[in-house]
């Protein structure tokens, strides 16, 4: 799914990178042949129009909301930061946030649903252990980079 009145011309593609994983024991390692998606729409004048879209599954409502609307405050306010000098090569920066209360199997419905519905470029800020370490399969299959966790106890050993 795009985002936004974009023209005809857009294509999507696989780029390979040089990618780290971390495996159900919490090593890291390289990911032999890791690939990302990507899209790029270009208006009649050539110029690139589709945002990069992050997303974020993270407890927005019950007993731990504080550590998720903060995290998403954050990140909102980053992402104005960087839009308002022009994005990442005039491409906006776009957050799509959902709750997941916490509860690792939501974070997990979540992190399925922003990868495959919305092609997210990449997860951002989620909050816990538990639901960090709940994703972590999908995003080593769906070779989606995560980054800004916050938690305390998830062992990535390098």
């Amino acid at each position: 799914m795009l985002l936004g009145p974009y023209s005809s011309t857009c294509t999507q593609g696989i780029r390979s990178v040089s990618l780290l994983q971390v495996n159900s024991t919490g090593a890291l390692s390289a990911v032999p042949g890791a690939t990302f998606k990507w899209t790029s729409c270009l208006s009649s004048d050539g110029t690139i129009i589709s945002p990069i879209v992050f997303g974020q599954s993270a407890p927005l409502e019950g007993t731990v909301k504080a550590l998720g609307v903060g995290m998403r405050t954050g990140i909102l306010a980053s992402f104005a930061a960087r839009n308002r000098l022009g994005g990442i090569r005039n491409r906006k920066l776009v957050l799509i946030s959902r709750n997941d209360g916490y509860e690792p199997t939501n974070a997990v419905a979540n992190a399925e649903y922003l990868i495959q519905e919305q092609n997210v470029f990449a997860l951002v800020g989620p909050v816990g252990t538990p639901t960090t370490q709940a994703v972590l399969p999908v995003i080593a299959e769906q070779n989606t980079p995560l980054v800004g966790m916050s938690n305390r106890e998830l062992n990535v050993k390098l």
